[in-house]
C-alpha cells in the first residue's frame, strides 16, 4: 500500500506539472496572424459623384474614364502596386489618353507612422511632374524605415529645400492632405490602397466599381474595360 500511495502521489504531482503547462500555453501562445488590413477591407460605391480635380494627375484632361487612387508611402501593398502593376495600366490606358488618373493621400497613421510625413512632402511638390516624380522614388525606396529618408529622397530628385520648408510651415502641405483624409473618410475608406473607378462627369467622378488591395491587374482592367465601354455607349 505504501508504494501504491507513493505511486498515486508522484503521478498526481505529474499531472499537475503537465496541466499547469497547459494552462501556461494556452495563456501565452501567439495570436495567430491576421490578414492584411489593406487586403480585406471592403468600401461601398458611392452614390454621388466624387470630387475630381488634384494636382497629382496623370493622363488627358479631355478623357471620360478616370481613377482615383487613396494611398500612402510606407503601405507594401501600395509599393507593390506602385512598382509593379501601375506601370502598366498607364501605358495601356492613361498614354492613350483613354483614363485620367489621380492620387490622393490617405496615410493609415495608426499603422504606419512615417507615412503622414512622407505624405506632407510630396503634397508639397511644386507641380504634376514632380509629385509623381517623388511618388515613383518613394514607392521604389520601399520600406524606408526612417522619416528623414523621405526628405532625402526629396532633396536628391532636386526638390527645392526652401519652398519645401516655407509649404510646410504655412502649413500648405499639412491642409491638403487633411482634405484627401476627409474626403476618404467620407467615402467609408479604411483601408490602402483603395481605388475608385468610374466616368469623369463635370469635374466629379461617377464611381462604377471600387476596388480595394493590390489587386491582380486583370480586376484593374476589367473594370477599366467595363467603365470605357459604358462612356462609349453613353452610358451612367
Amino acid at each position: 500500500m505504501t508504494k501504491l500511495k507513493t505511486w498515486l502521489e508522484n503521478f498526481s504531482t505529474v499531472a499537475v506539472i503537465f496541466a499547469s503547462a497547459a494552462v501556461i500555453w494556452v495563456v501565452f501562445k501567439p495570436a495567430p496572424e491576421q490578414p492584411a488590413r489593406s487586403q480585406t477591407m471592403t468600401t461601398p460605391i458611392p452614390s454621388d459623384p466624387v470630387p475630381f480635380a488634384s494636382i497629382a494627375a496623370k493622363g488627358q484632361t479631355q478623357a471620360e474614364v478616370g481613377v482615383i487612387e487613396f494611398a500612402e508611402f510606407q503601405c507594401p501593398y501600395c509599393a507593390k502596386f506602385a512598382n509593379d502593376t501601375m506601370p502598366r495600366l498607364l501605358q495601356d490606358y492613361v498614354s492613350t489618353n483613354r483614363v485620367r488618373w489621380t492620387f490622393r493621400h490617405f496615410p493609415l497613421e495608426g499603422v504606419h507612422p512615417l507615412a503622414r510625413g512622407a505624405s506632407e512632402i510630396a503634397a508639397c511638390a511644386a507641380d504634376t511632374t514632380q509629385f509623381w516624380t517623388l511618388h515613383d522614388v518613394f514607392f521604389k525606396s520601399s520600406p524606408v524605415k526612417d522619416a528623414a529618408v523621405y526628405r532625402e529622397l526629396a532633396m536628391k530628385s532636386q526638390m527645392d529645400q526652401i519652398k519645401l520648408n516655407q509649404c510646410q510651415q504655412e502649413g500648405k502641405a499639412a491642409a491638403s492632405v487633411d482634405q484627401d483624409v476627409a474626403l476618404a473618410k467620407t467615402l467609408q475608406i479604411h483601408s490602402t490602397p483603395t481605388f475608385l473607378v468610374g466616368r469623369i462627369v463635370d469635374g466629379g467622378l461617377k464611381v462604377t466599381q471600387v476596388i480595394n488591395g493590390a489587386r491582380p491587374i486583370e480586376d484593374f482592367r476589367a473594370a477599366i474595360d467595363s467603365a470605357l465601354s459604358s462612356a462609349k455607349a453613353g452610358g451612367f
